[in-house]
């Protein structure tokens, strides 16, 4: 694995390219930029990232990349609002099917 940068990838509420917490799309902040999802994030509906059973390497491997990355003071960020070929395109890369 590369640089994990969102806890997504070992969260119970994320389903494919979609999360529970965020139904209009998962902020570029926390997707992308590695905001930590166990805190309070604008729009989160009180979800919070929970790990899902079998995530806890997952987990562990983005909470060591997170240790190492330069902090920075984390800030509300757009959703996404992708096109439905930008979603067929991240599952693809993603491998979600």
């Amino acid at each position: 694995m590369g640089s994990p940068a969102t806890l997504c990838i070992a969260c119970v509420h994320r389903h494919g390219a979609d999360c529970t917490a965020f139904p209009q799309g998962i902020p570029a902040e926390i997707l992308f930029e590695g905001y930590d999802h166990r805190r309070e994030y604008p729009g989160d509906h009180g979800i919070r990232f929970e790990v899902r059973r079998g995530g806890e390497r997952d987990l562990t491997e983005y909470l060591l990349w997170k240790a190492q990355a330069p902090s920075a003071k984390p800030q509300a960020a757009p959703l996404l609002n992708l096109t439905p070929e930008q979603v067929k395109a991240f599952r693809e890369i993603a491998d979600l099917g």
